[in-house]
């Protein structure tokens, strides 16, 4: 786990060399709203975001995907299934963060999931502080900073913490 204060000035930077070895997810607009879309080009990104239309966690659980083939004449499975994409979530707000850590604690715990667990492990969280509003939900569009967070809790039970 690891936490690092970067200027907003440097994020352009950042996703390019992020995007040199994983997909980046982040948010961008679309049709007036915004969702959690995969971002080749830093300026599509926009950080002045309130809310998505789904969140974030929905990275983790893909409306469907194979698990597993087999072979019905011998009942025999021939592979077995496991997303290893190396992804990076660009843009969470603390409370998508906390959301996940959550999903550790259910995913991860006594029986983790694999597939879960993969995708968790291939993931990294780019997380970044929001100025909240009076209205519920609502963020202010003066993300002042970018905070990076690690791909999972450490192994001593250390959680990572959403704030920076």
């Amino acid at each position: 786990m690891f936490f690092r204060i970067i200027p907003k000035r440097e994020i352009p930077e950042l996703v390019r060399g992020l995007a040199r070895e994983h997909e980046v997810i982040g948010p961008v607009a679309k049709d007036g709203s915004f969702v959690y879309a995969p971002v080749e080009d830093p300026s599509r990104l926009r950080l002045d975001y309130g809310m998505t239309l789904l969140p974030a966690k929905a990275w983790f659980f893909p409306p469907s995907e194979t698990i597993m083939t087999f072979r019905v004449a011998d009942n025999v499975v021939v592979d077995t299934a496991v997303d290893e994409t190396k992804r990076v979530l660009f843009g969470l707000h603390p409370c998508d963060v906390n959301s996940l850590l959550l999903m550790d604690n259910v995913f991860l715990g006594a029986n983790p999931d694999p597939y879960y667990k993969a995708r968790r492990d291939n993931t990294l969280i780019v997380g970044v502080t929001a100025t909240s509003s009076p209205r519920r939900r609502r963020t202010l569009p003066t993300s002042r900073r970018t905070c990076v967070i690690s791909r999972r809790p450490s192994p001593t039970g250390a959680s990572p913490s959403s704030r920076c």
